[in-house]
């Protein structure tokens, strides 16, 4: 047993750029919450994600019924981060939730096992701004995530440039 634990601890760790974690953990840590949408049989492994964040004091939320997972992804905004678990396609109750995500520039990461073109384009077109596919290598989800919560982050840089430009404009065609 010894053996296996020490083979284990020297691949995961062969896998992991220290640099890529420490920024991703940064990034994540900008996000004031960590939403995790499922269905029913994925709730186990959704719980025991968002209770290792919890531990680590970030705020997370996996809620166990559709009715909670709409009002918070209501109540949602572009400082929360979502992942969507759906490992054997998305489920009807997610299909309604990406849309509402998206309306509020929440970024979406959907995980799940179908990665067939169409089940991508779908899950695309409701508004993910991502999907991994299983299996996945972990320094590929670490990017992905970074760039998922970078590009969130320009976007509403531009949108309060544009904001302050058009006001700017507005008070000058005012004077």
């Amino acid at each position: 047993m010894e053996g296996l634990y020490q083979t284990t601890l020297a691949e995961t760790q062969e896998l992991l750029d220290p640099t890529q974690i420490d920024h991703a953990a940064k990034l994540i840590a900008n996000a004031r919450q960590v939403d995790i949408y499922t269905g029913s049989h994925n709730l186990y492994p959704a719980g025991m994600f968002r209770d290792r964040l919890l531990s680590a004091g970030k705020s997370a939320t996996c809620h166990d019924g559709v009715e909670p997972q709409v009002r918070t992804a209501l109540a949602s905004g572009p400082d929360h981060a979502a992942i969507v678990i759906s490992y054997s396609g998305l489920a009807p109750n997610l299909k309604g939730i990406l849309p509402i995500l998206s309306s509020r520039h929440v970024p979406a990461i959907v995980i799940t096992a179908d990665d067939s073109a169409g089940s991508k384009v779908r899950v695309f077109e409701l508004g993910a701004s991502d999907i991994i596919a299983k299996p996945f290598d972990p320094n590929v989800v670490i990017s992905r995530v970074k760039n998922i919560i970078e590009l969130g982050r320009y976007r509403r840089r531009l949108e309060t440039l544009v904001e302050e430009q058009s006001a700017r404009f507005r008070e000058s065609n005012a004077a």
